[in-house]
């Protein structure tokens, strides 16, 4: 049986199927009673028309982004790439995951790492994550996720940087990398 429930009769912060349901311009540090908010508990910001969930330790947007960080065609030796990025406006975000794909001339055997690194205002490194992809294969596709699941004040941000490292023999290659990202309400 189906039940139908009038919206406006709520209350704010009602639970149905064990989700409490929050609609408000702030966020909730508890649920109606003074219970724990629940992982999975719900949120409509209606001051910033956002809708988001709680992990646990933050509320996070429903809804997903993505950065590009970058998107090329080279020809590299043994060494280094680098490429720049630049960070959302917000001052909050969730760091869901990083991904890159790439197709590469390199012969078989080889190794190529894909590493994203923030800095802080003072030179401190906030996190660094390494992708690697071993026994490259010649004019092959490869594509692989890693999840980061971290939270980072980018207004502390000065640097943002994503670094390609090859080894083995020089070769052609088409990159991409992005990351994907949740706002953290503020």
């Amino acid at each position: 049986m189906i039940q139908i429930i009038n919206p406006s009769a709520l209350v704010n912060g009602y639970i149905l199927n064990g989700v409490a349901h929050f609609v408000q311009a702030t966020n909730p540090t508890t649920r109606n009673g003074g219970g724990a908010l629940v992982v999975g508990d719900k949120l409509y910001r209606t001051d910033l028309s956002v809708d988001a969930v709680w992990n646990g330790t933050v509320w996070l947007s429903i809804n997903t982004h993505k950065i590009t960080l970058f998107n090329t065609h080279a020809s590299v030796g043994y060494g280094n790439f680098w490429a720049g990025w630049d960070m959302p406006s917000t001052d909050t975000i969730f760091i869901v995951n990083m991904a890159s794909s790439f197709v590469s001339t390199l012969t078989t055997g080889n190794v190529i790492n894909s590493v994203i690194s923030l800095t802080g205002n003072t030179g401190n490194v906030i996190f660094t994550r390494t992708l690697t992809h071993t026994g490259v294969a010649a004019n092959t596709g490869y594509s692989q996720a890693l999840p980061i699941d971290a939270v980072v004040n980018t207004s502390g941000v000065r640097a943002s940087l994503v670094q390609l490292t090859q080894s083995g023999a020089n070769g052609n290659y088409w990159y991409s990398a992005y990351l994907t990202y949740r706002l953290v309400m503020p």
